[in-house]
């Protein structure tokens, strides 16, 4: 009797070779499951530090370009014929800036500077009224965007 017990097991388990594969099927499913909520983890962390590095570079170079509108209006105190070309300020760790050539109409005059870090563009276009005794009385700061004008 316990031999007959014995054969039916065999016999059922013989009969049924498809039962390891399913259980390894799904293993299989679930650990493909499992790698790509990982890999999407990941990129999104990727993505996040990317964008947070592109902001600090924007930061930099719009302060880079202030920096150099500062000292724009700062020659220009010190002697007005002084802008009369581009002006390139190299800062090795940081990036480079040029101060593009004045305009004057009238008494409005516009300075415009231009900012790189890590390829990131900033410019900064700057208008003042010269009253004529050395004095500039700024009346826009603008910040745009890309290439200047």
């Amino acid at each position: 009797m316990a031999m007959n017990t014995f054969m039916k097991i065999f016999v059922r388990i013989k009969h049924c070779p498809t039962r390891g594969f399913v259980a390894l099927g799904s293993a299989l499913i679930f650990s493909l499951i499992l790698m790509l909520l990982i890999l999407s983890e990941s990129g999104g962390v990727f993505w996040t530090r990317y964008d947070q590095e592109d902001q600090e570079n924007q930061n930099r170079s719009k302060a880079l370009a202030e920096s150099c509108m500062y000292k724009a209006l700062l020659k220009y105190a010190e002697d007005p014929n002084s802008l009369s070309q581009d002006t390139v300020v190299n800062l090795p760790p940081i990036g480079t800036c040029t101060i593009k050539d004045l305009t004057k109409k009238d008494s409005v005059l516009t300075f415009v500077t231009y900012a790189v870090v890590d390829a990131v563009p900033s410019v900064l276009i700057v208008s003042a009224n010269d009253t004529g005794d050395g004095i500039l009385s700024v009346t826009s700061w603008n910040s745009a965007k890309g290439i200047p004008p």
